[in-house]
Parts: structure tokens; sequence; C-alpha cells
């Protein structure tokens, strides 16, 4: 029979598999190469803005190998909480208050983003997209 496995995108510290895999579930936590956080878990180091990488994640659901699927992608583009004014003492520490890059009239960034801002708006939008596509097929 074959192996089912619990996925678990876009993991960061891969909790959520440290966290099953004691409880028998046979776990795959999937993040970057540059991921920051200190992993709980082995991760199976993939770039998600890439199709390769989804192509292998494919496979694995086509071979009916994955149980369950978790995604968390990344949202430091996205949040609100760039909407927020900074904290006074932080303002007085020179440090920068960082601009929006999506809004709700322009979801996949707004218009004028250039540099390091437009390759990560453009770099998640790429993850949105592969993991919603996927997340669907999981679905089927």
């Amino acid at each position: 029979s074959k192996s089912l496995y619990v996925l678990e995108l876009c993991a960061g510290s891969a909790g959520l598999s440290a966290e099953l895999f004691p409880l028998g579930f046979r776990t795959v936590a999937v993040d970057h190469a540059g991921n920051r956080h200190r992993q709980k878990t082995p991760c199976l180091e993939l770039d998600l803005t890439k199709e390769s990488s989804w192509k292998l994640l494919y496979r694995l659901l086509r071979e009916g190998q994955i149980y369950f699927t978790h995604g968390a992608p990344p949202c430091g583009t996205a949040t609100r909480a760039r909407d927020k004014p900074l904290p006074q003492k932080l303002i007085d520490a020179g440090v920068k208050r960082p601009e929006p890059l999506r809004s709700e009239k322009f979801p996949h960034g707004v218009p004028g983003l250039t540099g390091y801002d437009a390759e990560r708006v453009q770099q998640a939008n790429a993850i949105y997209q592969h993991m919603a596509e996927f997340l669907l097929e999981c679905h089927r």
C-alpha cells in the first residue's frame, strides 16, 4: 500500500509537521532555501515561485499520496500592518514606515512598484496563484 502524507506548504518553522509526526502521520514540510525560521523538523527545499517545484507536488497528488495539505503562503507583501502608523519610538529611531504594496483596488500590487518591492510582490503572486490552483486540485 502507498504511504499517505500530510503536506505542509510554506512551512516556516514546520511546526504543524513537527506536531503531527509523533502522532503517526508521515509529513512533508516544504519551504524555500532562504527560510529564516528555525525548523522543528527537516524541510524539503523547493522554490514555490517556480513551475518545476509544483510538478513534483502534483506528481504526489496524482499518485494518491497526499492525505491532507496545509498552506501558509507568505503574507509580508499583503499585510494590513503596512497601513498602520509606526510607534513614535521607532520613528525617533529613524525607522522608515514600510509602504503598502497592495490595496483592495490593486490586490496584485499597487502601480509603480520597483526594485525589491516589485520582486517580492511578483514572487508572492506566483506562490498565491500556484497554491490556489494546487489546493483546488487537492479538493477534486
